[in-house]
């Protein structure tokens, strides 16, 4: 079982961190049947639902209930599109007792569809960007960066990780992939400083950390104030792919 222990001061960062390591628990069953990571499902569950703020109880992947589900429905306003034209409407989705349940679901969904048999890991070597990258060629959303989203948001998931324990033991995730930005000139440090109104000189120099931290200082959802441009800072400046929540 996952417990905090590193807490943030700030309250909407403590949240996301409370909501992922009760994600993470709930996800490892429905991870080990598809081989990928309890992290990756989690990142995929914060996309859809900004960290759990949209989640419909432990309904994590907005799973309507169709004419033959069997179990509880909960209504909710959503929308779709009819004609070309946004229709807000009142809908019907499945509720589950717990997240658990909420994520096993997702994995049934997953199973007993046939468009996706081809995201499960059937000779344990998928990596959890490969499960992503499976799941956006088969379709299962439209946007075309989706795997890209899904990796960068898994990232921001192992940054929350860093702060629990599991079973009393510290937990130490793999260094993200989005490291933060160099120290070398280039186009990242010149879109850094942009974002932070300061002259882009491509410099990665003591005024752009000064900036960097200054913005840290007002923006708690980059965690720490530390000077570094990691996936929390970047998600805080709009950086691609990672969603603001």
């Amino acid at each position: 079982m996952y417990t905090i222990d590193k807490p943030y001061a700030d309250p909407g960062m403590q949240r996301k961190l409370e909501w992922v390591a009760c994600m993470l628990d709930a996800s490892k069953a429905s991870a080990a049947k598809i081989g990928c990571s309890p992290e990756a499902i989690v990142a995929q569950a914060a996309q859809e639902t900004g960290w759990g703020r949209s989640a419909i109880g432990n309904n994590v992947f907005g799973i309507k209930a169709s004419s033959g589900w069997k179990g509880a429905v909960v209504m909710r306003p959503t929308w779709e599109v009819e004609n070309g034209a946004v229709v807000h409407i009142v809908a019907p989705f499945r509720d589950y007792s717990t997240l658990a349940d909420g994520i096993e679901d997702h994995f049934q969904f997953l199973k007993n569809n046939s468009r996706y048999r081809n995201v499960f890991d059937h000779d344990n070597t998928m990596s959890d960007q490969e499960y992503f990258r499976r799941l956006a060629a088969d379709g299962y959303a439209t946007d075309p960066n989706y795997a890209q989203r899904l990796s960068d948001v898994l990232d921001a998931v192992n940054v929350f990780k860093s702060r629990l324990s599991e079973d009393g033991v510290a937990v130490s995730p793999p260094p993200p992939r989005l490291m933060m930005i160099g120290v070398s000139p280039g186009p990242d440090v010149v879109a850094l400083q942009k974002a932070l109104g300061i002259t882009a000189d491509g410099d990665f120099g003591p005024d752009t950390k000064r900036a960097v931290m200054e913005w840290q200082r007002t923006h708690p959802a980059c965690g720490d104030v530390d000077g570094v441009v990691g996936v929390l800072t970047r998600m805080s400046l709009g950086g691609s792919y990672v969603p603001r929540a």
